[in-house]
């Protein structure tokens, strides 16, 4: 799991792009396979054994520095992965995704979900809220892509019993 892939120090949600090519360059040397979002899922709901030496590469919040740094580096590998995006964030400043990234990341081989509208805490808000941040979210996604959403980060991890 990644959030930034870029140069700022001290950040401890920050990547740089070199250690994102040598991890990457690692798993390809080492005959890592990447599958999708929906192929995990195929495989904890069917019960079926994980094949040996499989990851799931995720991004979280939506950096514009996912396209910039992240993607080329993916592309180089042939590798899938999976962003999760803060829809209200999309196209809403430099340091965001905009609409026409993520549609070319779609179109090659990254997958696009969603990580709440605006990144609250779902598990301080009441019912309604979170289920106004999701709907908002994957109404976004699904008609920005054309897709289904059907996966979602909690945000920092929070949930509830809702």
């Amino acid at each position: 799991m990644y959030h930034s892939i870029g140069t700022a120090k001290l950040n401890p949600y920050v990547v740089s792009t070199n250690k994102l090519n040598m991890d990457m360059k690692y798993l390809k040397d080492n005959g890592f396979t990447t599958l999708s979002t929906d192929e995990l899922y195929y495989f904890i709901a069917k019960n079926k054994p994980i094949p040996k030496r499989s990851v799931l590469i995720t991004f979280d919040d939506c950096y514009e520095d996912n396209y910039t740094n992240a993607f080329p580096i993916l592309r180089k590998y042939n590798f899938k992965a999976t962003i999760f995006v803060i829809t209200g964030f999309v196209d809403k400043g430099k340091q965001f995704l905009t609409s026409s990234q993520l549609k070319e990341m779609q179109k090659n081989g990254i997958d696009i979900e969603s990580h709440t509208n605006l990144h609250e805490k779902l598990g301080a808000c009441s019912y309604n809220s979170q289920l106004k941040t999701l709907k908002i979210s994957k109404e976004y996604i699904e008609k920005t892509l054309n897709k289904t959403v059907k996966y979602v980060s909690y945000p920092f991890g929070s949930y509830n019993s809702d």
